[in-house]
C-alpha cells in the first residue's frame, strides 16, 4: 500500500511540476504578437557596443533554435550607420535567433524575420549568462526563406523592416498600412518574390539609391497588369 501510495503521489508531483513549467513558459515567453508594455528603461537609446556578436554559443548545436549574432549583428549595425531611421534601436542589443525549419505564417503570407521583446525576467537570466543586455529578439525562419528563395538582399531589407519596429522608448511600432513609407515608396511591388533581384542595402547606403539602382537589374517579369486583367472576368 506504501508503494502504490509513493507510486501516486510521484505521479501528481511530476504532473504539477509539469503544469507549473508550462505556466511559466506561456507566461514568460519571448512576446510575440503585442508589444510589451512595462518599464523600458533599461533600453539604451543610444547606440553602445557590447559586442554581442561575440555571444557564439556552441558552434555544432543541433537544436531548433540557434544563436546567430555572429552573422547579423554587423549587418545590423551596418543599416543602423546608414539610415537615419534606425537610429532610435540599439542594434547590440538584439538577439538573433535563426528556427531551422521555420516557416511560419501571417495571414497566409510566409514570416522570414519576426522582432519581439524579451521580458525583463528573460532579460535578467541571459544577462546572468552572457553578461550582455539583450533587450530584443530577432527570430529568422530559415524554412521560409530557403523555400521562397530570400537572397542575401531579401534578407538586408526584412532586417530593415523588424529594426524599424523598435521605437525609441523600446517598445514596438506597428507597420503602415502595408509597410514602412521608406520600403513601400522606393521598392517595387513583390521585391520580396522569389525571382526579383534586388540592390545591397547596405552598399546602396539610402533609400533613394534603392530606387535608382533597380532601373539596372533584372527584376523578373512585370505582373503590374494583373488586377486590370482580372476585373474583365
Amino acid at each position: 500500500m506504501t508503494t502504490v501510495q509513493s507510486i501516486a503521489q510521484f505521479n501528481k508531483n511530476r504532473e504539477s511540476a509539469r503544469q507549473e513549467q508550462e505556466e511559466f513558459l506561456s507566461s514568460e515567453e519571448i512576446c510575440e504578437d503585442e508589444p510589451l508594455k512595462g518599464d523600458f528603461s533599461s533600453v539604451k537609446k543610444e547606440f553602445s557596443d557590447q559586442h554581442p556578436e561575440d555571444v557564439v554559443v556552441l558552434p555544432e548545436f543541433g537544436g531548433k533554435y540557434k544563436i546567430v549574432n555572429n552573422i547579423y549583428t554587423p549587418l545590423a549595425k551596418a543599416l543602423w550607420e546608414k539610415f537615419k531611421e534606425l537610429q532610435g534601436c540599439n542594434p547590440s542589443a538584439i538577439l538573433f535567433v535563426k528556427i531551422e525549419e521555420g516557416k511560419k505564417t501571417s495571414c497566409k503570407k510566409p514570416v522570414f524575420m519576426e522582432i519581439g521583446v524579451l521580458s525583463q525576467q528573460w532579460q535578467e537570466i541571459i544577462n546572468q549568462m552572457s553578461k550582455r543586455n539583450f533587450t530584443h529578439v530577432i527570430r529568422i525562419y530559415e524554412g521560409n526563406i530557403d523555400k521562397y528563395q530570400q537572397s542575401f538582399e531579401h534578407c538586408l531589407v526584412h532586417l530593415y523592416n523588424e529594426m524599424r519596429k523598435i521605437s525609441p522608448d523600446g517598445s514596438l511600432r506597428n507597420y503602415d498600412v502595408q509597410g514602412f513609407t521608406e520600403v513601400i515608396s522606393n521598392l517595387k511591388y513583390g521585391w520580396d518574390k522569389p525571382e526579383s533581384i534586388l540592390p545591397n542595402l547596405i552598399e546602396a547606403g539610402d533609400w533613394l539609391s534603392m530606387k535608382n539602382r533597380q532601373g539596372t537589374l533584372p527584376f523578373g517579369e512585370d505582373r503590374s497588369g494583373e488586377n486590370i486583367e482580372a476585373k474583365k472576368f
